[in-house]
């Protein structure tokens, strides 16, 4: 971490240029790519966090027992009284997060590990079309006599704090949205050294979570993606179903809900249901400039039929870990357009200015419970920010990367990856490629020093705070 913020220091010390302005998106794109397609044998995913500049976020580790047995935790984002809560059965476990700097308006942790080898990325925001809302509104607080439900600002906090593995997580979600709703569409990701589960919430208490092949990819912005599954019953839960052929999780109303909305697209008597037409909105052109560029970049040859984008794809190309990193950095190179992040129109860009950082996770096939793998973590936007490791185990980042200053300063590395990218916006193609060769030079060594097995507390904070 100190190369990186030395790196930061001297390229806005070169260009000798800040500016300012706000601009605020709503733009989180994430990506999985299965271990058969990686170079490596490994699983990687991750997300871009989007939503407006001047937003810092910084890294912690939260202590095991920073919740006690029967202590309850409320999510004050939407509503400080109202609040969707949820009360620990065991003293939470210790976990790391990507967190906001103003937990007055919600933890939203974002992402991270805990001490059980539990992985969560948490969300990309999504909302389902107004038929499905009709039948099974959002608990967002419409109804005053009804607590909010589950929302992206308390969730990853909830799950780490609480479940032990990839699939109690999904279970968790599953009882939490069936029993109190959610708030708002999210799709989300849970993962552990044996596995990784896609998940979306559509409506107020109807989701489907997947366990994700090794042989795809998917890239998805803020919409739903699931397309046609095969949901015959396998085992009965009280809240919630599982498939026979245990590949997904889901509501038990996840047909009665888009069938009394008309939206059905697929048959109940034999179990087959297309997700997206059912229950997603119509595509933002914002979105759809993303998916597209998104999968090009994995896979050059793919093409589109209309609006309709398969969620698991294929690609006869080997992916790296920077891959996984210039995906980040996208800006339609892949579909050879030129961006613009200054609308949310069909040009609007995976590398924007609104990213407030973005983390990749690199699970190495040697993965196990005690070193599930890797985070791979770029606070402010990757345009002007390099991706630094983060291991599950070290015991403190440095205070560059923990600083929850809500303005600008030095000591921060948020706030001088968002004072290099004014600096570039100021004239792009003059200063990007200079904040890109020393990214990518960072990176390079980065990547070729870059550990895949386990090290004791003491060596991996040792490595964090060098990178």
């Amino acid at each position: 971490m100190k190369k990186t913020v030395s790196m930061l220091c001297g390229c806005a010390l070169a260009a000798g240029i800040s500016i300012s302005a706000v601009f605020s998106a709503y733009a989180c794109t994430g990506v999985i790519v299965g271990k058969d397609l990686t170079e490596d044998g490994s699983t990687i995913f991750g997300r871009t966090e989007d939503l407006e500049v001047n937003h810092n976020k910084a890294y912690k580790i939260h202590e095991a027992g920073e919740y006690k047995a029967g202590e309850t935790i409320k999510d004050v984002s939407s509503d400080p009284e109202n609040g969707y809560s949820y009360t620990f059965t065991h003293d939470s476990y210790r976990y790391t997060s990507v967190s906001d700097t103003t937990p007055e308006y919600g933890n939203f942790d974002e992402a991270g590990f805990n001490e059980k080898g539990l992985i969560a990325d948490m969300t990309v925001s999504a909302t389902a079309n107004d038929k499905v809302l009709a039948v099974d509104p959002y608990v967002d607080g419409t109804d005053s006599s009804v607590p909010v439900g589950i929302t992206e600002a308390i969730i990853t906090t909830a799950v780490l704090g609480s479940c032990d593995n990839a699939r109690s997580a999904v279970e968790f979600i599953a009882e939490e949205v069936a029993t109190k709703g959610a708030a708002e569409g999210n799709g989300l990701v849970v993962a552990d050294h044996n596995e990784l589960w896609y998940m979306e919430i559509y409506t107020g208490h109807q989701f489907v979570a997947m366990k994700y092949p090794s042989d795809k990819y998917s890239v998805f912005p803020n919409s739903f993606w699931l397309n046609e599954c095969d949901l015959t019953v396998g085992e009965e839960k009280e809240h919630f179903n599982i498939s026979k052929d245990g590949m997904y999780i889901y509501s038990k109303d996840i047909f009665k809900v888009a069938s009394e909305a008309q939206t059905l697209k697929g048959k109940e008597d034999s179990s087959s249901i297309d997700l997206y037409a059912s229950y997603a909105g119509e595509l933002s052109d914002s979105t759809e400039s993303r998916v597209c560029s998104g999968i090009k970049q994995f896979n050059p040859d793919a093409t589109f039929d209309g609006k309709v984008y398969p969620f698991l794809q294929e690609t006869k190309k080997k992916i790296t870990l920077a891959d996984a990193m210039a995906f980040t950095r996208n800006r339609l190179e892949s579909i050879d357009k030129v961006a613009d992040d200054m609308s949310r129109g069909d040009l609007y860009p995976i590398g924007n200015r609104n990213t407030m950082e973005a983390h990749i996770y690199h699970l190495p096939s040697t993965a196990t419970a005690e070193y599930p793998g890797t985070m791979w973590l770029a606070l402010g936007s990757p345009l002007t920010s390099p991706f630094v490791a983060y291991y599950p185990n070290q015991t403190a980042g440095i205070k560059e990367a923990e600083n929850e200053e809500n303005e600008f300063n030095e000591d921060s590395v948020y706030w001088l990856a968002m004072d290099m990218l004014y600096m570039v916006e100021y004239n792009r193609d003059e200063f990007q490629p200079i904040v890109s060769e020393k990214i990518n030079a960072l990176e390079s060594e980065e990547l070729q020093n870059a550990v895949t097995t386990m090290l004791s507390a003491e060596e991996a904070t040792a490595k964090n705070q060098e990178e």
